[in-house]
């Protein structure tokens, strides 16, 4: 994926992060709301920029709610990357990890 596409898809989905040394602009009226990650739309864009079937999709991230049970939620497989050993809650199942070179897809599913 080049440069370009991966800021086209961060602007679809919300935005750039200051974080990552991009700057924010000023929403205007005419632009769509910013979508979180636990909002099912911000998946369905996701989808449609990358035009990948879901059931070709992987998500390996390190936040419990928003990088793996959210994309579950729209159908993504998604795998958490543990790094920090934190204990899973009571009555959530899933795969996990807790190095990113230990992972295995059809964990996952």
């Amino acid at each position: 994926m080049s440069s370009a596409e991966s800021l086209e898809i961060r602007r679809q989905v919300g935005g750039d992060r200051a974080n990552l040394g991009i700057r924010q602009r000023q929403r205007t009226t005419e632009e769509r709301p910013r979508l979180k990650k636990a909002d099912a739309r911000f998946w369905d864009a996701v989808v449609a920029r990358l035009a990948v079937p879901r059931a070709q999709m992987l998500m390996v991230g390190d936040d419990l709610d928003n990088d793996v049970l959210a994309p579950r939620r729209a159908g993504i497989a998604s795998v958490w990357l543990n790094w920090k050993r934190a204990p899973t809650p009571a009555g959530v199942v899933v795969s996990m990890i807790e190095r990113l070179d230990a992972a295995d897809r059809s964990a996952a599913l």
